[in-house]
């Protein structure tokens, strides 16, 4: 069942990664002008030990963000870690580098070339390079279990999270391995501001079903998440035949 999965869980990195944390700012310095893998090592050890928002929003004006917390094997992105983590202000620093011209431009090649650039390249396995590139610069980007960045915030319960992806695009009706929606996650959290949040939009198909046969009614425990999906499922009242 996918609830219950430890993939939400920020994913522990490779055991080459080095036990270095950034606490003093001649640390800071040394790795500024350390080879970008390097780099990439360090901001994953500050996600793994802490995670310290405000070491990880230096990090991100400091280094390329295709450096940042792209994790080959559970496949979650920049996008899905900042999304575990409910820090909106970091989510749209994130969204403001991705949507850079020179961010697009990267991603468009490397789904033309096939190829990523070193920086992501993962030589120990997992995703090929140029997946790791487009899939790390996406809005939906999905990780192994076909969760988006929205899953995991629904899941989460963190609203502002779910607003900005949702301003940003990301596709409300986006379903996992298992056939699960956002909403399928929120009402399985009992996330009930981030329901209300859900239903606002106008796309939304509220009775999809998991592989399962289930609608996220059916898997709402909660009743005011189970009175407001009834409700929107009934729709409003048809008073045409008052108003003839």
């Amino acid at each position: 069942m996918e609830r219950g999965s430890s993939e939400n869980s920020p994913a522990s990195p490779s055991n080459a990664v080095p036990r270095i944390l950034l606490v003093e700012e001649d640390k800071e310095q040394n790795t500024r002008k350390a080879p970008p893998e390097y780099q990439r090592a360090v901001a994953i050890e500050v996600w793994r030990e802490e995670p310290n928002l405000a070491k990880i929003r230096r990090l991100l004006q400091q280094y390329d963000l295709n450096l940042l917390l792209f994790d080959a094997e559970s496949g979650n992105s920049t996008l899905h870690r900042f999304a575990f983590l409910g820090c909106p202000d970091l989510l749209k620093l994130v969204l403001a580098a991705i949507n850079s011209p020179d961010q697009q431009q990267q991603v468009a090649a490397a789904q033309h070339a096939g190829t990523g650039t070193s920086a992501i390249n993962n030589p120990g396995g997992g995703m090929p390079a140029n997946t790791a590139a487009v899939n790390n610069f996406s809005i939906d980007a999905r990780n192994a279990l076909s969760r988006t960045p929205l899953h995991i915030a629904c899941e989460k319960n963190h609203r502002g999270i779910v607003e900005e992806l949702l301003y940003q695009k990301a596709d409300v009706n986006a379903t996992t391995t298992g056939g699960s929606t956002p909403l399928h996650f929120a009402c399985r959290a009992d996330a009930t501001s981030v329901v209300d949040v859900l239903l606002r939009q106008t796309d939304i198909i509220v009775d999809q079903e998991d592989n399962s046969r289930r609608t996220p009614l059916q898997v709402a425990s909660n009743e005011y998440i189970q009175q407001k999906l009834t409700a929107h499922l009934d729709g409003p009242l048809d008073l045409s035949e008052f108003n003839a």
